[in-house]
Formats: C-alpha cells, structure tokens, sequence
C-alpha cells in the first residue's frame, strides 16, 4: 500500500490519496491537468483539482515501510525506558524516593472503626 500526501492551500492542508501498488502511486505523484489545475486521483474513488500554485508539497510513502518504522521506534522507545529504571534503581536519590512511593496502604482495623472506640 502506498500513500500520496499533497500539502496545499493556506493554511496548510493535507489531503492523502491511497494506492495498491508503488506504479500507480509514482504514475499519480506529478498530477495531471494542463494550466492553473492539477488534478489527483487514488485507487479508492479520491478525487481532487488543486490550484497549481498554491501546492506546497508532495510526499510518496511506502506504507509497509512506514509501518516497521513505527515499530523500531517503538522499539527504541522500550529499551530507552529500560535503560532509564536501570540507571535510576543505581541513583541513590531517586531509589530512596521510589521505595517511599512504593509503599503499600495503610493498616486498616477489621471492623471499621480504626482506632476509635466507638
């Protein structure tokens, strides 16, 4: 799957256009239309006519790609934080604070009452 984003307008605005295959996508990333329009049209019935001077930008993307990108850095993120607790279980100050913060409830009396006689 392969995505088209085209910046355009002010403000900035994206409109992203979805196609099976890398082809398609490429065919569809320098619009077509003659003059002041350019027009783009993706596989699921997406159409759009842009003003070619108020297009700022276009952005093809491998989808599948993007998808493992997210994942590695998802991944980085896990052992960043890993490495964050090992370094602050070793740091003094914050494994004084983390063993009072991690103290359970209080006692509670059966019956409710506490500590108070009545």
């Amino acid at each position: 799957m392969f995505s088209l984003t085209v910046v355009f307008g002010t403000p900035a605005t994206p409109l992203t256009l979805l196609y099976h295959t890398e082809d398609a996508a490429k065919a569809a990333y320098h619009g077509t239309g003659t003059g002041d329009l350019i027009a783009f049209k993706d596989d699921f019935g997406q159409i759009a006519s842009i003003v070619r001077n108020s297009l700022h930008g276009v952005l093809l993307e491998d989808m599948d790609k993007s998808a493992m990108v997210k994942v590695e850095m998802g991944l980085h993120n896990m052992r960043t934080q890993i490495k964050a607790n090992t370094m602050g279980r070793a740091d003094p100050a914050i494994a004084a604070h983390m063993r009072t913060s991690q103290q359970g409830p209080s006692m509670i009396t059966p019956g409710g009452l506490n500590g108070r006689f009545s």
